[in-house]
């Protein structure tokens, strides 16, 4: 049986990933999302946060995201809502 080992990388390399992938720019509303925030915590864990107005929209950009890191073991990636578009 072979195990299946996940990677891990640091905060450098997943900025580096996201802007490769277009989900990080200059512009607003790259891939439906108004932000994407990358957190560091203990451990070496980085915590990416999609931020959008629509929950369809931020439910887009991690499944994106999800695609991008599959196989990294040290990123967790979740949505919420933009309150400051809210209507």
């Amino acid at each position: 049986m072979t195990a299946i080992v996940s990677e891990s990388i640091s905060i450098e390399e997943l900025r580096r990933r996201l802007k490769g992938n277009g989900l990080i720019a200059e512009n607003e509303g790259v891939f439906h999302a108004d932000h994407i925030l990358i957190k560091a915590e203990d451990g070496g864990v980085l915590t990416v946060c999609a931020v959008a107005k629509q929950q369809a929209d931020g439910n887009k950009t991690v499944a994106r995201l999800q695609s991008v890191l599959a196989g990294v073991g040290n990123v967790r990636v979740h949505a919420i809502p933009n309150a400051l578009r809210a209507g």
